[in-house]
């Protein structure tokens, strides 16, 4: 009996500790209790994410289990990244929609659906689809946004209790609440939904998890031998998952930090190389092979000058073509047969662009004294 009280008194008190306290006591000292304070404070919330996303009881049990494991098993990463509701949330999520991928990849094989009765009502139609889109948004907001919907919407923490959370003042966390709000409506409409002021908290409405699930869980992340096959399976698909995403994102910032670097060096270079040299060139041959261009540099101008030549090249064949192409419009508007050369609007008796003719020139009167003559006219 009084192990009993001094356990009730310390689990009481452990409740009033904050997630990063109990995150702590887990990691340091493998603390079931601490554990089992974690998972009753965001169980509904993790729940309500399984159901609507699987719509299947069975389903969204295992699923449940599988994000505390995640959790068990990345309690040191997550230690480090605050906010423990907006992690799990996504953890729910992914390995929701982990669990709905192999099971649909079982019926398919299996050619048949078995799909167990849920006990609580379904959402109407609308409900239904404005549930499986929401979930997908609130996934994709940044952070900032999707922990203070988390937290306060799905969660029911007041705006006061998620800024203590935070670590911001309350006004920060109403602004980022009310944008997010926005950035989800806006989203929506493309759907052709419409999300009006306070709708996540009635629609998204948090599930319940049975005591015996919840200790079964406790007992799952504390032991690995008490772990159901199908959970187990789901659990290390979704930590392959996430270890393959975040090697994904650290190539993409290493591949960038290259590429500025590379950025860096050739306006570097380009800059250095527009300089005026400044006095004689008497530099030590240290300080010379210092301002040697890289290979990298050296290289990239070689291409930069062969791409250069190559649009001369056919800059000058475009002129050519279209020198060709007046020669032979001036052909075609040519004079009278056997005057080649004249242009259009010259005057008969005209020499090509427009020098009359003497007198005496054929086609013009003859002059006294010039038969027989051509001679041209100096112009006016």
């Amino acid at each position: 009996m009084p192990n009993r009280l001094l356990d009730c008194i310390r689990r009481v008190a452990l409740g009033g500790l904050s997630d990063g306290q109990l995150l702590s006591l887990f990691i340091k000292q493998h603390d079931g209790d601490a554990f089992a304070a974690l998972l009753n404070r965001h169980a509904p919330m993790v729940m309500g994410v399984c159901r609507r996303v699987l719509r299947n009881q069975h389903d969204a049990e295992d699923a449940f289990q599988a994000t505390f494991l995640v959790l068990a098993r990345k309690a040191e990463s997550v230690h480090a990244q605050g906010a423990l509701a907006g992690w799990l949330y996504r953890v729910a999520y992914r390995t929701a929609l982990e669990a709905r991928a192999r099971n649909a990849r079982r019926r398919a094989k299996e050619q048949q659906v078995n799909e167990l009765p849920h006990p609580e009502s379904e959402p109407n139609e609308g409900q239904r689809e404005l549930l499986a889109l929401l979930d997908t948004e609130i996934d994709r907001l940044p952070d900032k946004y999707r922990i203070p919907v988390v937290l306060c919407d799905l969660e029911g923490s007041s705006r006061k209790e998620a800024a203590q959370l935070l670590g911001v003042p309350e006004g920060t966390l109403s602004w980022r609440l009310a944008q997010a709000k926005k950035m989800l409506a806006k989203r929506l409409s493309r759907y052709g939904l419409a999300v009006m002021s306070g709708v996540l908290a009635s629609v998204m409405a948090p599930g319940t998890a049975s005591a015996f699930l919840r200790a079964s869980t406790v007992k799952s992340a504390l032991t690995a031998g008490a772990v159901p096959a199908e959970v187990l399976a789901l659990t290390e698909g979704v930590m392959k998952a996430m270890l393959l995403s975040k090697l994904k994102m650290t190539a993409c910032a290493a591949v960038l930090m290259v590429l500025a670097g590379v950025g860096a060096s050739g306006l570097t270079y380009r800059a250095t190389a527009q300089q005026p040299a400044q006095g004689p060139a008497r530099e030590s041959r240290p300080r010379a092979e210092t301002r040697r261009p890289q290979a990298d540099d050296l290289e990239a101008l070689r291409l930069e000058i062969e791409a250069l030549r190559k649009s001369l090249q056919a800059t000058r064949e475009r002129v050519k073509t279209l020198e060709d192409e007046v020669n032979a419009l001036k052909r075609k508007s040519g004079g009278r047969a056997g005057m080649p050369g004249r242009y259009p609007g010259d005057a008969p008796g005209a020499l090509p662009g427009g020098l009359p003719l003497a007198p005496g020139a054929p086609g013009m009167p003859s002059a006294p004294g010039g038969q027989g003559k051509r001679v041209i006219a100096p112009p006016a």
